[in-house]
């Protein structure tokens, strides 16, 4: 517990209360909305680096040439920006490096406390962008590039070869017991 209130000494007292984010969990922790965003901008960074850094070991292990090679890798890496675009908006706003209302979410002239799909309704071009097509291509990108590094479409086709040739050699053994 000391440890987190010393991290909090550097921040600046305009950033340790947010006027627009007032969240319960984040006033039970004491903390600001910047602090709460900044903090799980950092946890979620070390997921898909940490990814991109083990596609990166295993990429230099392929072979062949260009994106053959390096396909993998380049997906990955793309995703990171991607996956923490929405992050990062975040952290800027709360931060007020980048102000509303060029940086919200949602329509100022729709209710966005809808549950679930209601909400979605209610997205600005900024929500849309960075919420749903950077989010989800950053995923896309990041599952390419993993299930491509780990030879899945290979792996597959041989299965599904292998499940091919067993049913042919049943029939066959059954056409033969059959005959005879």
């Amino acid at each position: 517990m000391a440890r987190r209130q010393t991290a909090r000494a550097w921040l600046p007292p305009s950033l340790l209360s947010c006027s627009h984010c007032p969240l319960w969990w984040e006033a039970d922790a004491g903390r600001s909305c910047w602090q709460g965003s900044w903090e799980s901008l950092l946890r979620q960074e070390r997921k898909p680096s940490r990814t991109a850094s083990y596609t990166a070991w295993k990429t230099a292990a392929r072979r062949g040439t260009g994106w053959s090679k390096w396909g993998p890798l380049v997906l990955v890496v793309l995703s990171v920006p991607l996956v923490m675009a929405d992050l990062t908006r975040h952290v800027l706003q709360d931060a007020g490096i980048w102000p509303s209302p060029g940086s919200d979410m949602y329509r100022p002239d729709c209710d966005h406390s809808a549950r679930h799909l209601g909400g979605i309704t209610c997205l600005s071009l900024v929500g849309w962008l960075f919420t749903i097509v950077f989010t989800y291509l950053g995923f896309a990108c990041l599952i390419a590039g993993v299930l491509w590094g780990a030879d899945i479409h290979i792996k597959l086709r041989r299965a599904w070869r292998d499940i091919r040739r067993a049913r042919q050699r049943s029939r066959n053994a059954a056409a033969a017991g059959s005959a005879a």
